[in-house]
C-alpha cells in the first residue's frame, strides 16, 4: 500500500494536463458499490479495457497468466471491483497509461507493502502477489475488521500530508487506510482522477430519458440527448419536477463516476409544453419549448385549445427565470405539444416548433401517454399551413417489449436500443413495472441503435 509520495516534476511529466477539473471530495472518494463492483466484470472486459487504453498490461503475462486474468480473478474472489484494481494500478505506478514500464513498477504494481518510508516487503513482490494481496486487504482486512484500522467512517483523522478527513462511507475509509494521503500530488486525489479519466468504461451509462442521482446527494438530473450524445440536466425546481409528471420512485441512484462522465446540458428542465402559468399579475402564459408565451386574450386561449382554469400560479421570481417567447396573438399559432387532426382523417399529428410530426403508429400514441381527449380538430386548410416534421417517435427513456418474444428495448433519439441481458437491466436500476408491451411488428420496423451491455 504504497503511500504515493512523488516529486512534482515527475508527476507533471506523467500528467501534463493536471488540473482539478473533476469532482473531488476528500471525505467521499467513491461509493461502496463502486468499491465492490463495476461495469468491468470478467477477464474479457478487463482485456478490452487494457487494449482500448493502449496499456502495456494488455500484453503482459507474468508466469504465463495474462494481467487481465489475474485482475479479474482476484476481483471476483475477494468481492472487490476490478475498476478499483485498475484505478489503483494507475494511481500507484501509472500502469494503465505508461507504455514501457520498468520492472520495478510491475513488481510493486499496487504499492502493497511499500510504506512511504521505503523498504518494500519482498514477500509481496510480483504483479500477481500485488493484485491478490491488495484485494485481500480490502476484503479480509478493512471490510471484516474495520475497527482495527486508523481511518473509520464518521471519525476525523489526520492524513500523512496533514489533511483532516472524515470518511462518509466504508469505501472512503478503506482507501485512506490503504493510502493515508489526500494529495495532490499523488495520494487518493490521483485515485479519484484515474477513476474520473476511466469513468466512461467503468460505469454502465443510462440512455437519455432517465432520472438519476448520486448516492448521498439530493440533486436529481434528467439524462437528455443533445449534440449526438447523452448529457445530464439538473432539475432545479420541485414544481417543474412534479409538473413534468416525474416520480421519486423512478429516480435511479447511480455511481459518482457515471454522473461525472456525463457532460452538463444547456437544456433546462422547465414546465411541460401547453402548461399555463402566471405570477402575481394578470398575465397568463403558455409554456412552449421551455419558453413562456403571453396569451393575448381569453379568446386566443380558447382558439388554441387551452383552458385558463388550469393555470398554475408561481412566484414572480420563478416566472422571471423562464425565458420569454413570442406572444400568442391568434388561434392559428399552435404551441408545441398540441395534438391535432382534421375531421375527415384519422391521422393525428404532434405540433413541435411550428411543424407537424405525424404519429404513424398507435403504439407511439399510447406509449407516450397521449389522450384522445386532447386531440384538437382543425380544418384541412389550417393543417396545410404547417410545415412537415419527422414522424413522431417514442419519448426518450421509454422501455418496451413484446409479450411473446424475448428482448427489452429502450428508446433514445428515435431508435430502439436492445438491453442485452437481464443483468444489464437490473444494473441499470430498471423495474419490470416500467416496461410497456408493444407489438412485435412495431419493434421490427423501428430503427435500431447500439445495444446496451
Amino acid at each position: 500500500m504504497k503511500y504515493f509520495i512523488i516529486f512534482v516534476c515527475i508527476f507533471a511529466l506523467i500528467f501534463p494536463a493536471f488540473t482539478k477539473a473533476f469532482s473531488f471530495d476528500k471525505n467521499y472518494l467513491m461509493s461502496d458499490d463502486e468499491l465492490n463492483s463495476c461495469n468491468i466484470k470478467d477477464e474479457s472486459h478487463v482485456q478490452k479495457f487494457l487494449e482500448e487504453k493502449g496499456s502495456f498490461l494488455a500484453s503482459y503475462s507474468p508466469d504465463g497468466q495474462s494481467a487481465a486474468r489475474i485482475i479479474a480473478r482476484e476481483a471476483e474472489h475477494y468481492n472487490v471491483s476490478a475498476c478499483w484494481i485498475l484505478a489503483t494500478l494507475q494511481k500507484e505506478q501509472s500502469l494503465i497509461t505508461i507504455k514501457d514500464p520498468e520492472q520495478g513498477r510491475l513488481d510493486w504494481a499496487m504499492g502493497y507493502a511499500c510504506p512511504s518510508g521505503g523498504g518494500c516487503n519482498p514477500k509481496y513482490k510480483g504483479f500477481e502477489k500485488q493484485v491478490r494481496s491488495a484485494s485481500a486487504q480490502i476484503e479480509e482486512g478493512y471490510r471484516q475488521n474495520p475497527e482495527n484500522y486508523t481511518f473509520q467512517v464518521g471519525k476525523e483523522t489526520k492524513t500523512e500530508d496533514g489533511e483532516i478527513v472524515k470518511p462518509k462511507n466504508f469505501a472512503t475509509a478503506a482507501n485512506y487506510n490503504y493510502t493515508p494521503v489526500v494529495g495532490p500530488p499523488g495520494g487518493n486525489y490521483l485515485l479519484v482522477k484515474a477513476w474520473s479519466d476511466f469513468g466512461g468504461a467503468f460505469v454502465l451509462k443510462h440512455p437519455a430519458g432517465f432520472l438519476i442521482k448520486r448516492q448521498g446527494s439530493g440533486a436529481i438530473y434528467l439524462t437528455v440527448y443533445e449534440d449526438d450524445q447523452v448529457k445530464k440536466s439538473l432539475i432545479t425546481n420541485l414544481n417543474t419536477f412534479k409538473a413534468q409528471g416525474f416520480s421519486m420512485g423512478k429516480v435511479i441512484t447511480v455511481a459518482k463516476a457515471e454522473l461525472d462522465s456525463l457532460p452538463n446540458s444547456i437544456i433546462k428542465i422547465s414546465y411541460p409544453d401547453g402548461m399555463l402559468i402566471k405570477g402575481s399579475g394578470t398575465a397568463i402564459y403558455a409554456m412552449d419549448q421551455g419558453r413562456r408565451r403571453h396569451i393575448a386574450s381569453p379568446q386566443v386561449a380558447k382558439q388554441v385549445g387551452l383552458s385558463l382554469q388550469k393555470t398554475k400560479k408561481i412566484s414572480d421570481a420563478e416566472l422571471t427565470e423562464i425565458p420569454g417567447g413570442p406572444k400568442l396573438s391568434n388561434g392559428s399559432q399552435k404551441i408545441s405539444g398540441t395534438l391535432v387532426k382534421t375531421k375527415n382523417s384519422s391521422a393525428i399529428y404532434y405540433v413541435e416548433n411550428g411543424k407537424l410530426r405525424h404519429i404513424t403508429d398507435m403504439t407511439v400514441f399510447k406509449a407516450n401517454n397521449y389522450s384522445f381527449n386532447d386531440v384538437e380538430i382543425i380544418s384541412d386548410q389550417e393543417l396545410k399551413s404547417f410545415k412537415a416534421g419527422a414522424s413522431m417517435s417514442l419519448k426518450d427513456g421509454t422501455i418496451i417489449k413484446n409479450k411473446e418474444k424475448p428482448g427489452i428495448y429502450i428508446s433514445e433519439n428515435g431508435r430502439l436500443k436492445l438491453v442485452r441481458s437481464m443483468n444489464t437491466f437490473k444494473n441499470l436500476g430498471l423495474q419490470m413495472g416500467w416496461v410497456k408491451t408493444v407489438s412485435q411488428k412495431f419493434i421490427d420496423i423501428s430503427p435500431r441503435g447500439e445495444g446496451i451491455n
